[in-house]
C-alpha cells in the first residue's frame, strides 16, 4: 500500500503539468469544446481536466467499487456539459486516449526513479489501461444518452414552433403558418396540430397561410390531409390568407379544394359563422 500511496502522490504532483501539456497539444480545428479560445472556456476546460486527473489517480489508493462510484459521479456531471455535448464522441475519445498516453509516460518516468518497485510497472500499467477503458465506455454511453435526450427535446421544440396554435376562445384556435413548408415540417405540423386540438378541446381551427412563401404538390397534399384529419376528430377547419401565387400554383398542380372553406383573410374566416 505504501508504494501505491507514493505513486498516487507522484501523479497528483503532476496534475497541473499534465493539464497544461495536454492543452498545448490539442487539435483546435473544428473540434467542438476543444476549439474555443475564450478565456472562460479555456479555464473551464482546464478545471475539468484537473478534476478528472484528481479523480482518476485515486485508482491507485481506493478499492475498485469506491473508485468506480466516484468516477461515475464525475462522468454523469460532465456528460451534461453543453460544450461537450456539442463535441463529437470521437474527439472526446481521442483526448482520453491522449491522456492515457500521458499517464503511461509518467509511469515510466516514475519507475526510472524508483527501481526498487520496477517489477510493479506492468501491474500499474494494466490498472491505468483497464480503468481508462472503463471510463471511455461509460463516458461515451452517458454522452450518447444525453445527446439523444437533447435531440428529442430539440425536435419537440421544433414541432411546437412549427404549429403554434393560438387560442382565440375556449373552442376556437388559429394556426398561423410562416415561412417555407417542406414535407417533413408538414408532417410535424399535422401530428402536433391534431394532438394540440385534442388536448385543448378546440372545435374550430383557422389555418392561416398568409405567411407561407411556397407550396408544392407534396406539401399541398399534406395540408389537405390535415384538414381531413381534423374533420375526423370533430374539428371544423378552414384556410385563410392563401396568396395569389399560391392559389395559381394550386390550380396548376390540379389540387382541388372542394369541400374546404377558403377565406381571403383571418378576419373574414373569423367572421364566418
Amino acid at each position: 500500500m505504501a508504494s501505491q500511496i507514493l505513486l498516487y502522490d507522484f501523479y497528483v504532483s503532476k496534475i497541473q503539468h499534465i493539464t497544461e501539456q495536454w492543452y498545448d497539444s490539442l487539435n483546435r480545428v473544428n473540434n467542438g469544446v476543444y476549439s474555443s479560445t475564450s478565456t472562460e472556456d479555456v479555464e473551464r476546460l482546464k478545471r475539468q481536466a484537473n478534476s478528472f486527473h484528481e479523480q482518476f489517480f485515486k485508482v491507485f489508493i481506493n478499492d475498485e467499487q469506491t473508485f468506480r462510484t466516484d468516477m461515475d459521479n464525475w462522468i454523469k456531471e460532465i456528460s451534461f456539459d453543453e460544450a461537450h455535448l456539442n463535441t463529437l464522441n470521437s474527439a472526446k475519445i481521442y483526448e482520453f486516449l491522449h491522456t492515457q498516453q500521458q499517464y503511461i509516460e509518467l509511469l515510466d518516468e516514475y519507475m526510472e526513479g524508483h527501481p526498487d518497485v520496477l517489477e510493479e510497472a506492468s501491474y500499474y500499467r494494466h490498472v491505468i489501461l483497464q480503468a481508462m477503458q472503463e471510463v471511455i465506455l461509460k463516458v461515451t454511453s452517458e454522452f450518447e444518452r444525453n445527446q439523444e435526450k437533447l435531440f428529442r427535446e430539440q425536435r419537440e421544440m421544433i414541432a411546437e414552433l412549427s404549429a403554434p396554435i393560438i387560442l382565440l376562445s375556449p373552442t376556437l384556435g388559429l394556426l398561423p403558418l410562416v415561412g417555407e413548408i417542406d414535407s417533413y415540417r408538414a408532417k410535424v405540423i399535422i401530428n402536433n396540430v391534431l394532438a394540440s386540438c385534442n388536448e385543448k378541446g378546440i372545435e374550430r381551427l383557422v389555418v392561416d397561410l398568409s405567411g407561407v412563401s411556397n407550396v408544392d404538390t407534396a406539401v399541398a397534399k399534406q395540408l389537405l390531409m390535415l384538414i381531413k384529419s381534423l374533420s375526423i376528430i370533430g374539428v371544423e377547419s378552414c384556410l385563410s390568407g392563401i396568396r395569389p401565387e399560391i392559389a395559381q400554383t394550386t390550380i396548376k398542380l390540379g389540387i382541388k379544394l372542394d369541400g374546404i372553406n377558403v377565406y381571403s383573410s383571418i378576419q373574414q374566416a373569423l367572421n364566418h359563422k
